[in-house]
């Protein structure tokens, strides 16, 4: 099972102490956070792309995934939608200058006022058109990532995923499994696996509680840790798992990650897998 390491736990770090630390640890790729001080698209020059490039090259770590800081593509005014959209195609290109496969993309929340079904199809309308400029430039393949329910309304379940991979129809649109959404909407994990297939490409590997949007360490939440790894390995998933931890880690990250990934080496060992 390969893990990487999420940049984002370590935003009070620049990004080279992120793949300093990864690799210490044993981490197999990273995923990068889309923000200051790591890696804002619309600050990115050809020697920041480079500067990336050489650090994937010299701690040996492929970056795998790449996750936009908090634009939304549910706005209500149009000036600010046209603004992240110029950013979510930022994004796409810096993805493609640092060899970065996948472009996490989430439904965040909604404004209040407007039926499900107009959040809906605005969040499918400019998808398509991100899909579409992708495929212009043979760019990043986005993955629609489903969240808990106090982080958005419209992707929290496989169906939605399902629904919204269908209407957008393109070979640049793919899904991917946080393992806090499933439990915090009473789903089994089990069932992405099962209607996406080959289609599901990349999974926040975190541990979680029914009651709460935290992403915590295996074995700090409700999942059972060794099932759940068991569970990933029987439906024969390949990708990477991203170690993704929220805010109550963020006071010590290093330790943090490094207690993250010995649970999961841990975990492996106990039933019979390991990393890598």
């Amino acid at each position: 099972m390969k893990i990487s390491f999420f940049t984002a736990s370590m935003h009070r770090y620049p990004l080279e102490k992120c793949f300093e630390v990864a690799s210490e640890f044993g981490y197999d790729g990273i995923e990068i956070w889309g923000g200051r001080p790591h890696a804002l698209a619309s600050d990115m020059r050809a020697e920041d792309i480079q500067k990336i490039n050489e650090l994937s090259e010299k701690y040996n770590l492929p970056v795998v995934s790449f996750e936009p800081d908090m634009a939304n593509l549910l706005w209500r005014d149009q000036r600010w939608i046209d603004e992240s959209m110029e950013y979510f195609k930022q994004c796409i290109d810096l993805c493609k200058a640092i060899h970065c496969p996948y472009m996490v993309m989430a439904a965040l929340q909604a404004s209040y006022g407007y039926s499900t079904d107009e959040d809906w199809a605005q969040f499918i309308k400019y998808m398509k058109e991100l899909a579409a400029y992708s495929e212009s430039i043979d760019g990043v393949t986005m993955i629609l990532e489903t969240v808990t329910p106090w982080e958005g309304n419209i992707l929290i379940r496989s169906d939605d995923v399902v629904r919204a991979m269908k209407e957008i129809d393109s070979p640049k649109v793919k899904a991917m499994l946080d393992l806090a959404a499933p439990l915090t909407v009473g789903e089994p994990a089990s069932q992405y696996f099962e209607k996406l297939g080959k289609d599901l490409v990349h999974i926040h590997l975190v541990d979680c509680k029914k009651d709460i949007e935290d992403h915590l360490i295996l074995g700090d939440g409700e999942l059972p840790v060794d099932e759940t790894l068991s569970m990933i390995d029987h439906y024969g998933y390949d990708g990477y798992c991203s170690v993704e931890l929220f805010d109550e880690y963020r006071t010590d990250p290093i330790l943090y990650n490094l207690k993250a990934i010995r649970a999961i080496r841990e975990a492996l060992e106990r039933v019979g897998l390991k990393q890598g």
